[in-house]
Parts: structure tokens; C-alpha cells; sequence
């Protein structure tokens, strides 16, 4: 025997055991986990912001509202983003029935505002163009 000792057989099977154990029981949280993760479904609203020249515009601050039902509150939920140096942006929002209001802004140029209805998780491309003020 490896070990001269019995007090050392019993603590390294001891310890063999609790390690597969716990190498089991972590290996199934993780894959619990993961699987319930990968199931949401997702409504993308993608984007492209541009000029009064057609060039892309950089820097624009874009707020995503959902537009209220005549018979609910206005919701407080709202999205906030940025174009980037292209001029484009993306945004994950919530699938389902649901009108979202789209509010872009830039310093020197008017509020631009578009309205976009998702009915499932699709996907929607919209132009922005902004004019000066």
C-alpha cells in the first residue's frame, strides 16, 4: 500500500469523494444555469442616424420609451443610447405587442422623434435624420 497509515486511506478517499461531488454538483448548476438563460426572447431595434447632407452622424443620444396604452399609466421603463461613429446604434428590448417611441437628440440639431411597433421578437431598421436647428 501507498499509505502506511490508515488514518490516511480514510482521509484521501474522504477527500477524492467530496471533490467529486462537488465537481458534479457544480458541473449541473452551470449547465442549469446556462439553459435557462438562452431561452428569452428579444425584440432588436437597430438604426442608422444621418444629417441633413445624408453624412452619419456620431454622438447622438437616443431614448426608447414604450408608448402607453389609452387604458394603463405611462410606463417609467425607458432605454438609452448612443450612436457611434457611423452614426448607427442597437437596442435589446422586451418582445411582445409593444409600441416604442424613439427620441433622438444632438446639440445643434432638433429633437427627431419616431414611433416603431414590434408585434413579436423581430428585428426593425430605422433612418434618423437629423435637422439643424
Amino acid at each position: 500500500m501507498i499509505f502506511q497509515n490508515q488514518n490516511y486511506q480514510k482521509r484521501f478517499l474522504f477527500c477524492c469523494l467530496l471533490t467529486f461531488l462537488l465537481c458534479t454538483q457544480l458541473e449541473d448548476n452551470i449547465y442549469f444555469s446556462e439553459k435557462s438563460k438562452q431561452f428569452k426572447p428579444y425584440a432588436l431595434l437597430k438604426g442608422s442616424c444621418f444629417d441633413q447632407r445624408d453624412l452619419s452622424l456620431p454622438g447622438v443620444s437616443i431614448t426608447i420609451k414604450v408608448q402607453p396604452d389609452s387604458n394603463k399609466k405611462e410606463s417609467k421603463k425607458k432605454w438609452q443610447t448612443f450612436s457611434d461613429r457611423r452614426g448607427e446604434f442597437a437596442a435589446r428590448l422586451p418582445a411582445g405587442k409593444q409600441t416604442f417611441i424613439i427620441f433622438a437628440k444632438k446639440k445643434g440639431f432638433r429633437l427627431s422623434k419616431k414611433i416603431v411597433p414590434f408585434e413579436y421578437d423581430e428585428q426593425h431598421h430605422i433612418i434618423i435624420r437629423m435637422k439643424p436647428s
